[in-house]
């Protein structure tokens, strides 16, 4: 349980102010800008994040989304 609610933290919620980064797995046709917009976080963090230097992503990478705030 506490490994669901940190990878996605309910907002508003005290794991959600805290919690410096969640996870996403790369589904088949996901990439990298879509992903960014789910989350509400820039490409390029997420790319600092998990060392992405361009834009190919696997399908069922998991990637660390880091928090907006």
């Amino acid at each position: 349980v506490r490994d669901y609610f940190h990878a996605a933290p309910p907002p508003g919620t005290w794991i959600a102010a805290n919690v410096k980064s969640r996870a996403h797995v790369v589904a088949r046709g996901e990439t990298l800008s879509e992903i960014a917009v789910r989350h509400g976080v820039s490409v390029s963090k997420i790319r600092q994040a998990n060392a992405i230097d361009g834009d190919l992503v696997r399908v069922g990478a998991v990637l660390k989304i880091p928090t907006s705030s």
